[in-house]
């Protein structure tokens, strides 16, 4: 899939960040994975990608949050229901 391809159906985020984000997490070698739309939409379930959600191993929480640290300002956001999980 090019590019181009992925940014039509990826909403308000665009590929360069969807690689850079996956290229900065895969060389902390920590345990991570993409859910919520991204994963629908690779599925063929949904055609819009409206945010990023990052499923990580309790046990590297912290070195994932230190490297989006690097990337961008932190923000702290309402959970809401159905979607909302105990962390």
């Amino acid at each position: 899939m090019k590019n181009s391809d992925l940014d039509g159906r990826m909403g308000k985020m665009n590929s360069d960040t969807l690689v850079l984000i996956t290229d900065r997490l895969n060389k902390t070698k920590s345990r991570w994975g993409i859910g919520g739309s991204m994963l629908l939409n690779q599925y063929g379930l949904i055609d819009i990608v409206n945010d990023l959600d990052i499923i990580v191993d309790t046990s590297d929480i912290e070195v994932v949050l230190n490297e989006l640290r690097l990337l961008g300002t932190e923000r702290n956001v309402e959970p809401l229901d159905p979607y909302q999980t105990t962390f």
